[in-house]
This record gives structure tokens, sequence and C-alpha cells, in this order.
């Protein structure tokens, strides 16, 4: 085969020099696309396309690049015909006996096994074992290009499996590049599947068609998903698909009372689930993808879904640090502001761009950006909202248009007429309903929200002298706001209780919680809830009823409420949070108005009665307190069951 020589001598590389072959001489894939081979092995430019498909798929980087050529023989070593059949025969006796042994071990298998036994399905288990003693080490599983053999990762974990999918799964056979870490593809489309019926903007942040043509392609091709999109959806789609077992707790009998009641942690002996081992995955792969600057958009993608994990998880830590990066990294990416919007005021031109992203090709990609950016921000206004922090990106820097409804997303229609945004007067109360639905009202109710907060972190410093922030005209024009959301609904969502084609619809739900909690931020550091006068206080009660009204509503019907957003709980505990502290005041009153005998005879007053009382034993209510407390004791005792005496 012949080759370009190489100059020893040379001080500067050499250009590529491609010899004129002859025929047959090029590499079978030069020759289908046309291209100039140097007929080295592999050749040069086999080896450009491979390192350019591995930017989408670092898998790649552990295989050699596909380059193949025409077995030549010289004449002098022609095989006769009979000896090739010979030959070929040979073979085929080896692969019989082999096919017959293999089968006359599955037999004896099934045999020792008994009856109940079901051989597991390699291609439905997930391609990690997430337990027992195959596991790889620590550093092996951390490296994102440490992949383990085959064989390894198809091995049944002792503490957690998977259920087969079909009989026919085993005779399919594994896509060639598909990402080892991932799962089979026939369990990994079961985990899509869940993943869009679990995660409650699965729909907005991702074009499902699109998605699924893109997944249908080779993983070698640059348009396969990046693989920490892919993570990230099973490691979502893991908590809720039936097929993913989770490990077993730790047995906390092992475990010594100094750890669990003492000043250190206490060590983790569960195992690492399925969600917990593609979370890492994720992250590592958003981490080398962010450092190249590739597949960014997908990435940004995979944290906001990672946010939504750790919300469902507990792991607060992890949320807040997501929740910042994604809402950073949507600036540089341009997300914030809508397209061909400058912030220096100038024209857009395409010679100088502002942003890391291009221009979107088509209204498909512009939608999702713009549907992932306000997810992004509705999980970070969301989960902050109580807190006394600062957000991490300002209202007066988002010039990005509010989204639009789902119909026209996923019909790759674009959306025509006047868009709006947060510079908009009229943003509350005026909702287009030809392209406005539930995901709208969501988003619109988040914004309220940063408002209030806004509203609440800043107004201190702007009016430090005043004694009632509730006669501002800043106020008022924001319980204005708050008061006409809900009056300006449309029509088709006044109930919170709305079919859609997917069942519930959960962002109307959602909305009708979101303003009722903006309510109660907006008063609840004014309340009073001692004086019978008090505005505030009627307003956070009321909000509170409300929200326990929508709580009865949503567990009336059949809808797994553990789909809904995380803002659900945290507005229903907000909401518990105001009645109880009503409550006690009930108590306190109750009790006030027993004499010592009484008190000594109430079997119901505890030990936390009875430190609440040392706590407030210097209080002694005026006539109007006492007439307030009276009335709103009044109010409040329709918010139980008459059956039920208050402690």
């Amino acid at each position: 085969m012949p080759r370009m020589e190489s100059q020893i001598g040379s001080s500067s590389p050499q250009p590529t020099v491609f010899l004129n072959l002859k025929r047959n001489q090029a590499c079978h894939q030069c020759r289908r696309r046309k291209m100039r081979c140097d007929a080295q092995k592999p050749c040069s430019t086999c080896v450009k396309s491979h390192r350019f498909a591995a930017f989408g798929n670092p898998d790649l980087l552990q295989v050699e690049p596909e380059c193949t050529y025409d077995n030549i023989v010289s004449e002098g070593n022609v095989v006769k015909h009979r000896t090739k059949y010979q030959v070929l025969e040979g073979r085929i006796r080896e692969l019989e006996s082999l096919l017959e042994q293999q089968s006359k071990e599955k037999e004896l298998f099934i045999a020792t096994a008994g009856p109940s036994a079901t051989p597991l399905n390699p291609l439905s288990a997930p391609a990690e074992a997430l337990g027992g003693s195959s596991n790889p080490s620590l550093p092996e599983v951390l490296d994102p290009l440490a992949f383990l053999p085959l064989d390894q990762f198809n091995a049944p974990s002792e503490t957690q499996s998977t259920v087969p999918l079909s009989n026919d799964s085993e005779q399919q056979l594994t896509i060639s590049g598909w990402p080892i870490r991932l799962p089979k593809p026939d369990l990994f489309y079961h985990l899509v599947d869940v993943f869009f019926t679990s995660y409650p903007h699965a729909h907005y942040i991702i074009h499902r068609p699109s998605f699924m043509l893109s997944l249908a392609l080779s993983p070698k091709s640059p348009d396969f998903p990046h693989v920490s999109l892919l993570h990230a959806i099973c490691a979502y789609a893991g908590v809720f698909s039936y097929l993913i077992e989770p490990p077993p707790a730790g047995d906390l009998e092992k475990i010594y009372r100094d750890f669990i009641f003492g000043d250190r942690r206490r060590p983790d002996t569960r195992e690492i689930s399925f969600a917990e081992m593609h979370t890492q995955w994720a992250e590592e792969a958003i981490e080398q993808a962010m450092a190249m600057g590739f597949n960014l958009l997908e990435c940004m993608q995979a944290g906001t879904i990672l946010s939504g994990f750790y919300a469902c998880q507990g792991r607060w830590v992890e949320l807040w640090s997501t929740l910042g990066d994604v809402l950073r990294v949507a600036v540089p990416l341009g997300l914030n502001s809508r397209t061909g919007f400058r912030g220096d005021g100038t024209a857009h031109l395409s010679e100088t761009p502002e942003t890391l992203l291009p221009d979107p090709t088509n209204c498909v990609e512009e939608e999702t950006r713009v549907n992932l950016f306000w997810v992004a921000y509705a999980n970070e206004r969301l989960s902050e909202s109580p807190g006394s922090w600062a957000m991490c990106l300002d209202d007066q820097d988002i010039h990005q248009v509010v989204p639009g409804d789902l119909l026209h997303f996923e019909a790759g229609h674009d959306i025509q007429g006047e868009r709006q945004t947060l510079e908009s007067p009229d943003l509350l109360i005026r909702h287009f309903p030809e392209h406005s639905d539930g995901f709208t009202l969501y988003i619109k109710a988040t914004i309220l929200v940063s408002k209030v907060k806004s509203f609440n972190l800043r107004i201190r410093f702007k009016y430090p002298k005043a004694t009632d922030l509730r006669e501002l005209v800043e106020f008022q024009e924001l319980e204005q706001s708050v008061a006409s959301f809900r009056k300006f609904l449309p029509q088709r969502y006044n109930s919170p209780i709305i079919q859609s084609g997917r069942g519930l619809d959960i962002h109307v739900y959602t909305a009708h919680l979101i303003f009722q909690f903006a309510m109660i931020l907006l008063h609840d550091k004014h309340a009073n809830l001692y004086s019978p006068n008090c505005q505030s206080a009627h307003r956070i009660i009321a909000a509170a009823r409300t929200i326990v009204e929508l709580l009865y509503a949503i567990s009336s019907t059949s809808y797994d409420i553990t789909r809904l957003p995380p803002i659900c709980v945290q507005c229903w505990g907000r909401a518990a949070s105001v009645l109880t502290e009503c409550s006690q005041i009930v108590r306190v009153y109750s009790i006030s108005q027993q004499g010592p005998s009484e008190l000594n005879e109430n079997s119901r007053v505890t030990p936390a009665t009875n430190v609440g009382f040392a706590s407030s034993s210097n209080w002694s209510p005026s006539a109007g307190e006492t007439a307030g407390i009276a009335s709103t004791l009044t109010e409040l005792q329709s918010l139980f069951p008459e059956n039920t005496a208050l402690p």
C-alpha cells in the first residue's frame, strides 16, 4: 500500500500530500463520500471526521476511527476455490457447536434455578451495575472516559435490578457507538417516556418530536443528543420508573448512637441508586462540555432537569448551586434577551455577536430557548422566594418575551402577533388567548412572586425611616397587582382543576397557588394576628385558607401529587405555618379564660404549651386586643371540624 514518506530534516510541519492512488486503493469511507484519501490506516480524512463526531459524543474517543480497505491479495497467494469452501464449512461447524453448547447451558440454568426463576434480560438492565461486588471503583466511575467492559456493565446487581420489558429484547442488537454508560436502548426509551410524563416542564424545555428524531440517528452523528442531557433524563426518570428498583435503606442498627445523635455526620451506608449514578455522570459531562465550549444549550437543559431532581430529593445545597449556575450561564448564551435585541442599544450585526450561541435557525429552536430560560428563571425565583438572599439575575436585565402555548410549539408554528415582556405595563392583567396556556400563567405568577421579593429586599434600604411600609405607593401598587392577577385570569382558567390532553393541567393549578403565596409573602412581615383591624392578617389568613382549599381540590382527584412542581409543597407548608400560628393564638386565648384549677385539670396542656406560656408570661392583652383575639377565635374555629377540639 503506498504511503507518504516523511521528511525528517524539515523544521516545519509539511502539509498533507494526497497521492494519486490506483483503483480501489482508497478506503471504503472516502470512496463512498468521494473524498481525497492518503491511503493511511486510518486515513487522515477519516481521523478528522471521527474527531468532529466525538465532540457531540465523548464515548467515541475510546473507539478507533472507522476506516476499512479492500483485502488485496497478491497473485501468488490466491487461494483455490475448493480451499475457500472448506474454510467456510469448518467455520460454520464451529459456530453451530457453539450455539448448541450455549443452548444446553441455558436449559441447565433454568432447570437448576427452578420454574420461578426468570433469566435477566441484559438489554433491559441498566448499562451500569449499581450494587454488588462488580461495581467499579470511585475514581473509575468519576472519570467519564474510563468505561468498563460491556460484560461488567450488563452484570445483574444483587440489590438493584430492573424488570424485563419483553422477550423480544434478547434478539435486539446494541447500536454501534451507543454510549456505554446509558441503559440499553429499550430501557432508555422507556425512561424517556417516563420523563416526559413525570417532569412538569418536559414538553416545554425539549421539543419532543425533534428530540425523538435525533435519538433515531446514529450515536456517531453530531446531531445526536449530548450525553449530559441523556444522563439527566435517566436520573429524573429513575425516580418515577417502576422498572428501576431503589437500593435498600441503610441499617441504622449497625451505626453507633454517637453518629446519629452526636455532632459528627452520620455515615451514609445506603448504596448509590440508579438515579444518583446518572446524576454524577450528567454533572461530569456538563463540566467537560462547558470547559470545551460545546453543546452549551443541551448542558443548560441538563442542569435544569438536575435541579428538578435535587428538589424532589431534598438536596438543597446541590439545588441552590445548580439553580445559580443554570441562570448565570443563560446570560452569556443570550437567553435573557429576545432574538435581535442588544443590551447596548446598537443594531444587531452578525459580525459582532454578543452571545455564545448563534441565532436560532427556526421557530422551534427559538421557542425552546425562550421556554428554557423561563423555566430556569421560575426554578430560581420560587426556590429562594421565602428567604432574604439576593436573586441571581435582576428583572431589569431580562428582555425575553413571555413563552407561548404548547400547541404552537409542538406543531412547529411560529407565534404571530404581539409578544409581552417584563417591560409590558399590562403583563399581569392581559393574557392573549390565541397563544397563552397554563405555562404562560405559571410564568406570570412567578414574575409576581419575583416583584414581591424584590420589594421586600429593597424597600427598607430605600425608605429606612418609614414607620408603616403599607402606606407606601409601591406597596399599594404591588398589592393591587396581586389582587388583579386573579381577577383578570382568562375565563377558561378560572377553575384550578382543568383537564388537558395529557390529564390535569398542573401549570394552571400551580398558578392559582403561587399568587396566593405571593399575597402571604407581601403581608407576612406586617401582619398582627392579635389585632382585629389588621388588614394584613386578614389577607394572609384568607390566602392560607384558599391554599388549603386548593389542597383539598387536588386531593379529591386521582392525580399523583408527587409529580407537581416543588413550589406546591412550599405553598402548602407556608399556609400550614400561618394556620398553625393562628391556632397557637387560639390556644393562648382559650387557656387564658380558664381558672387555675381548670388549667391544672386540662389534660391537653402539653410541655410545649407550658414553655410557650413561660416565654410570654409578661404579656397581658389590653381590652381591645382581647376583643381582637375573641374575634380571631370565632373566625379560626371555622378552620377546624366541629367535632375536633383545639389542643
